[in-house]
């Protein structure tokens, strides 16, 4: 069995998967500020960050960490879901596995059977 390459076709189209996620995210708190009718410089105030960085989190322009991504949903009273789902290459990778293991043992299950009274 090949390993798959790091930067294969699963891989990127994962990376761009969770990317779009982001952005959307994004996006969404951007409308929630919008629709709050909060001033930046408010917002700025409850975050505790200056005006140009509570700018750059509505902009998308910094990469939050999830603190911060949690204190930017508070203020602006959007609540934020959480969602991780398992890799798919990564199960196709385990089930691969198993094709190509060799310790399985056939069994006649038949000649048990006839052993079983009933």
């Amino acid at each position: 069995m090949t390993t798959p390459s790091p930067f294969g076709p699963e891989r990127v189209s994962l990376a761009a998967s969770n990317y779009e996620a982001q952005e959307w995210l994004s996006r969404q708190l951007a409308i929630e500020f919008q629709m709050s009718g909060r001033s930046v410089g408010e917002l700025a105030d409850e975050l505790g960050v200056s005006v140009a960085d509570a700018k750059s989190w509505i902009d998308g322009g910094n990469d939050l960490t999830l603190s911060e991504l949690r204190q930017l949903a508070n203020a602006v009273d959007a609540h934020v879901t959480y969602k991780v789902s398992p890799l798919r290459t990564r199960h196709r990778r385990m089930f691969d596995d198993l094709e190509d293991f060799t310790g399985w043992v056939d069994t006649n299950w038949d000649a048990h059977s006839s052993a079983v009274s009933v």
